[in-house]
């Protein structure tokens, strides 16, 4: 393996967590919001 490689790789990884980490946050936000409009 050479340098480029690893270093694709490791950006792929961490764009894959940071959109993860996002798209988590966004989707946990709008839950929490759904289920309190349900609520009130």
């Amino acid at each position: 393996m050479n340098c480029l490689n690893i270093l694709e790789n490791g950006i792929k990884y961490v764009v894959m967590i940071l959109g993860e980490l996002l798209f988590g946050k966004l989707f946990q936000n709008s839950t929490i919001n759904g289920l309190f409009d349900e609520l009130s």
